[in-house]
């Protein structure tokens, strides 16, 4: 079942899964789906550059795993770097020429302009915690960009508690537009924008998928109006400090 804090309204599924450990088939995946991080990067910087303009800044990717997001902006004349505890992922990532350091936001010393967490907030088991830390982070006028799954959206509507966002045993929050506001001033943060888009840029389907276009016309047509109403799954969020 979905349960709901009565205080802020966050959500999650109950009983909690079991959270399973990283495993190596877990890592060789990861490495696989890189590309498809790259696709999410994409649609972070389009995110980002409108609304914040496109002169490259300081940036800082929070739970970066191998740094596709990373790289991606750097690419594009941003001073890009990523933190991740995951050893092995920020390895491979530097094998890559990326900016990684292995470790936790609290063990950086530096101010970035934009501080984003991609598909990484609803891991956080204390978000309050993270976001008193991710303060001193920021430049003066830099930016907090975190993009999360949300359940008051009509995917979720749709799916209940089959809806993907859920993913137990690794989302430990799932937040709506009011939740993440909430949260947000609670902590000392002003939201700048709050939107629910579809994420764009996905890989190209397989073969087969393209052969059953059919079948996956209606759900692509309906999250495309989910999309333009406002009512998507992928919640986009960029604030300032007070």
């Amino acid at each position: 079942m979905v349960l709901r804090c009565g205080g802020c309204g966050v959500e999650r599924l109950w009983p909690p899964a079991h959270r399973q450990d990283d495993s190596t088939e877990a890592y060789r995946w990861r490495m696989v789906e890189e590309a498809r991080w790259r696709w999410f990067a994409e649609d972070t910087y389009r995110f980002l550059v409108a609304c914040v303009g496109e002169a490259p800044r300081s940036f800082l990717d929070v739970g970066c795993s191998t740094g596709a997001t990373v790289g991606y902006f750097a690419e594009r004349g941003w001073t890009a770097r990523g933190v991740d505890r995951d050893r092995r992922a920020v390895e491979y990532g530097r094998s890559l020429g990326r900016h990684l350091t292995c470790g936790t936001l609290e063990s950086l010393d530096e101010q970035f302009d934009v501080v984003l967490l991609s598909h990484v907030f609803e891991h956080l088991l204390d978000p309050v915690l993270f976001l008193d830390a991710a303060r001193p982070r920021l430049s003066p006028q830099g930016y907090l960009a975190l993009v999360t799954p949300t359940y008051r959206s009509l995917p979720g509507w749709w799916y209940g508690t089959r809806w993907n966002g859920w993913d137990p045993g690794e989302h430990e929050w799932i937040y709506s537009r009011h939740t993440i506001q909430r949260l947000l001033s609670r902590t000392g943060f002003v939201p700048v924008t709050i939107r629910q888009r579809v994420h764009r840029g996905w890989p190209e389907p397989r073969w087969w998928s393209k052969a059953f276009w059919w079948k996956r016309a209606p759900l692509i047509a309906a999250m495309r109006l989910a999309g333009l109403a406002g009512m998507a799954d992928g919640l986009y969020v960029l604030a300032r400090q007070r």
